[in-house]
């Protein structure tokens, strides 16, 4: 599985926009923060390298944060075959370099935020091909 982490901090969550072209990641259970995704158009093309930005709004400030990516297909349940990484571009935005989708069909990304020894995680469907 490909799996990045990145010690992260992060702005409260009322000064922090999603803009129009990002698209808010979908959450199991009410979170108190959020996850966006910049993508590349949709559907993904399979077997060429992408890469995904990440705009985390969180209520306050991790002391000891995580963020961590992966991207799996469901229906075959297995994940990339590539480990992408993560790097800070600016206040609170992420950019995951070294994302691959190698088969067509539905994928998941998946954020995980861990602040404060709460671990909150983010979902978004994503097709290729």
């Amino acid at each position: 599985m490909g799996l990045a982490l990145l010690a992260l901090s992060t702005a409260a969550a009322e000064t922090c926009v999603i803009p129009e072209s990002w698209t808010a990641m979908v959450v199991e259970q009410p979170q108190p923060s959020t996850i966006a995704l910049k993508l590349p158009p949709t559907p993904v093309k399979i077997g060429e390298p992408f890469t995904v930005d990440i705009l985390v709004c969180a209520d306050q400030q991790p002391e000891t944060g995580s963020l961590k990516l992966d991207a799996t297909m469901p229906a075959h349940r297995h994940g990339m075959n590539y480990k992408p990484e993560i790097q800070p571009v600016a206040d609170n935005i992420y950019r995951v370099s070294g994302m691959f989708f190698h088969m067509p069909g539905e994928w998941q990304i998946t954020v995980d935020l861990l602040s404060d020894d709460i671990m909150q995680r983010f979902f978004l469907k994503v097709p290729a091909r």
